[in-house]
């Protein structure tokens, strides 16, 4: 047996194989989206004006 056999997931464990990406948001309001929001809105008000 000379050759290597390289095991791959099945798939069931296919969320393990991503990455994910643990971003901190501003703010303490009850809505994630609108702390998700806020820094882009800003952004794009800075870059427009």
């Amino acid at each position: 047996m000379s050759e290597q056999t390289v095991l791959l997931p099945d798939g069931s464990d296919e969320g393990a194989t991503r990455r994910q990406y643990k971003l901190r948001l501003r703010g303490n309001s009850l809505n994630p989206m609108i702390d998700a929001a806020t820094p882009l809105l800003g952004m794009v008000m800075r870059v427009t004006g």
